[in-house]
């Protein structure tokens, strides 16, 4: 194995961290990673890790022909990948390096820069088994576990089979655990990058849907799923057949991508096909079951400071992070004055209406304008009681002595 040198950058980014539920908090952050070269439809790009470049004020790649600057060309929080663009006299340059496929037990080696390290790691290990993991932007996926170590930069690093193919993204490790070491699968990969010019999107089924027992098949039929909307049950999904514990054979989900006949017995959930599917509908079973679409687009973090109150508007981002269906507010956190040290009980709660109007970004200070504004919580008789004169002072003293 080579080190790959005009195909495996450095890659550095600058800006400020802020926090989706704590926006007022702004840090300057640096974050040094790995990116690689890749070609598609016969242009070439760098792939890395959407994390290694989420605050992208700034982006610089290390490559043996000098440094540039570069800008994100596609993102997706849900897969944690992120696209570069590569100049085109750096691009007539950099090697792409093919994409191929992996299954547990092949001999993989990953490639980056760990410790910010001017040349590339090379570790050698195997692919230990496809598991689900929380990715570093907390949306939990399919993963390959491996035993070639990895460390802090190496994020967004190749991880290649013996034909030097790309099989997997490196992102992360357990600390606490050795030879526990992660990377976003090739299949994962090709879905992201054929969205480049349409935006990448992922789905889910609208309707609720429950593994099937012994039970539950007496009484509903055969079948290894039920759809609760209508007691429907089914067997298999897009003509792949459902497995005990809503289960696809992993053979079954790459050759239905084209990927032809791969010798492996490992199983995947079939909720993961859905998925990437991409389509406004699924066949299950011969019943046509109505997808949705994953919220995964960039969050621009948005709040208002109130009497000492953080308010969080709940928009799809923070829905799909709190998991909730509430509308209105979500309040965040309270700064401590003489006026709401009474009220602390009620940090975490969401906020549905003010003054008995439904609640929202826009609205808010027109609504927040009586001598005393009532704030009523989602299903529960509380209120909050704030007084407008005594809060506007509160909301000065706060942004001038609190907030950053």
């Amino acid at each position: 194995m080579q080190p790959l040198y005009e195909s495996i950058f450095m890659v550095v980014s600058t800006g400020k961290d802020i926090h989706p539920f704590f926006p007022w908090m702004k840090k300057k952050v640096k974050i040094w990673g790995t990116c690689i070269c890749i070609e598609y439809k016969k242009e070439k790009y760098l792939l890395t890790c959407q994390h290694v470049v989420i605050f992208h004020d700034v982006i610089i790649v290390n490559t043996p022909w000098g440094k540039f600057q570069s800008e994100v060309l596609l993102e997706d929080e849900i897969c944690d990948l992120a696209l570069l663009k590569l100049p085109a006299e750096i691009a007539k340059k950099a090697v792409p390096i093919k994409i191929g496929i992996a299954v547990s037990g092949d001999t993989v080696y990953a490639l980056g820069f760990p410790l910010n390290f001017r040349g590339i790691s090379i570790t050698r290990g195997i692919i230990s088994r496809m598991t689900k993991f929380r990715y570093l932007t907390n949306y939990k996926g399919l993963v390959f576990q491996m035993d070639s170590a990895i460390e802090h930069g190496s994020s967004g690093g190749a991880l290649l089979n013996i034909s030097n193919e790309l099989v997997g993204i490196t992102f992360a490790g357990i600390d606490s655990a050795e030879s526990f070491f992660f990377s976003i699968p090739f299949f994962l990969i090709n879905n992201f990058i054929s969205h480049l010019k349409t935006g990448i999107k992922y789905y889910r089924l609208q309707c609720e849907w429950q593994t099937m027992n012994l039970e539950m098949e007496k009484y509903y039929g055969p079948g290894r799923v039920l759809l609760l909307e209508n007691e429907k049950p089914f067997s298999e999904i897009e003509g792949i057949p459902i497995k005990n514990g809503n289960q696809i054979d992993y053979a079954d989900f790459l050759k239905f991508y084209g990927y032809g006949d791969v010798k492996t017995s490992e199983q995947i959930s079939f909720h993961y096909l859905v998925s990437i599917i991409g389509k406004a509908s699924v066949n299950c079973g011969g019943y046509k079951c109505k997808t949705e679409e994953i919220y995964r687009e960039r969050y621009e973090p948005k709040y208002i400071q109130y009497g000492g109150y953080i308010f969080i508007p709940l928009v799809p981002y923070i829905k799909e992070k709190i998991g909730t269906k509430n509308n209105g507010f979500y309040i965040s956190d309270i700064f401590e004055t003489k006026n709401n040290m009474s009220n602390f009980s009620f940090r975490g709660s969401f906020v549905s209406q003010i003054n008995g109007e439904p609640a929202n970004f826009d609205n808010f200070y027109k609504l927040a304008k009586k001598k005393v504004n009532i704030f009523s919580f989602h299903n529960t008789k509380r209120k909050m009681f704030v007084n407008h004169q005594q809060a506007e002072i509160d909301t000065k003293f706060v942004n001038k002595r609190l907030i950053s």
